[in-house]
């Protein structure tokens, strides 16, 4: 009985110990952190990343991996389609994706199946627009109007706002805890934009201070990031695989703001 008493104190103080240390998932503040996630996922490292570079984890629930891997799908498809091969660490990119849709290397007739599969979705994704006139070297094909004038179209992806917001909600609280050890208010409103909107959306003044932090390169070639911070709200700015940049306001809420 003595012994089985003390077994029992053991067991109650090993599950004490272990509740103190469960945390909640960083992402949701809702549920206990069962798990770990890569803010910057690992299929986005390209074959280049240095053995020194460290990948960024952080406490996460299964509901919210499962939401965010969904997400980085549908956000990294349109960008390693229009990945420059001529950038050395876009190399392995470019062919890890493509090994996804293409299937005369597929290694069974089971997988050439869905390789196939996947190559038919992408194609009814496809949407064509009007080639941009800014120089760069966009695929041009011959297309014409409703109207009947012939004009030059390009091969073109849509990200959907939603994953736009999901990429930009994971890296800005993601990032932040690592960094602060401390979680983001649920309720901080982050909006994505892309970097050619900068000037649309933020004031001259504010761009400047942005621009005058340095990157954080720790994560290079895969990803640079920098952030200017201010009470009532901060801004991000993210350069994927040196070729996409991408930002991201968050508002605080006036509760937080207001604070000390």
């Amino acid at each position: 009985m003595h012994l089985a008493g003390r077994e029992d104190r053991q067991f109650r103080d090993m599950t004490a110990r272990k509740t103190r240390r469960a945390k909640l998932c960083v992402f949701c503040l809702t549920r206990l952190a069962h798990e770990v996630e890569h803010v910057l996922p690992k299929s986005w490292y390209p074959a280049t990343t240095p053995q020194t570079v460290q990948r960024v984890t952080v406490p996460a629930c299964g509901i919210c991996n499962d939401e965010f891997e969904k997400a980085e799908r549908a956000f990294a498809h349109p960008l390693l389609m229009a990945l420059n091969p001529d950038v050395p660490h876009a190399k392995s990119l470019i062919e890890k994706h493509q090994s996804s849709w293409q299937s005369r290397h597929a290694p069974t007739e089971e997988e050439a199946r869905r390789r196939d599969d996947r190559l038919r979705r992408i194609a009814k994704d496809v949407r064509y627009v009007l080639t941009p006139e800014d120089g760069r070297a966009y695929p041009r094909l011959a297309g014409r109007t409703p109207g009947g004038l012939h004009v030059t179209v390009s091969p073109a992806f849509q990200i959907e706002a939603p994953v736009r917001q999901l990429i930009a909600a994971k890296f800005v609280r993601g990032f932040h805890y690592k960094e602060h050890k401390s979680t983001l208010p649920l309720d901080a409103r982050i909006a994505f934009f892309w970097f050619d909107q900068f000037e649309e959306q933020v004031a001259a003044d504010v761009r400047d201070v942005l621009m005058a932090v340095p990157y954080n390169e720790r994560l290079a070639p895969a990803l640079r990031y920098r952030a200017w911070r201010e009470e009532e709200y901060a801004l991000w700015e993210f350069v994927l695989w040196e070729h996409f940049p991408f930002g991201a306001l968050v508002l605080m809420p006036a509760s937080d703001a207001t604070k000390g």
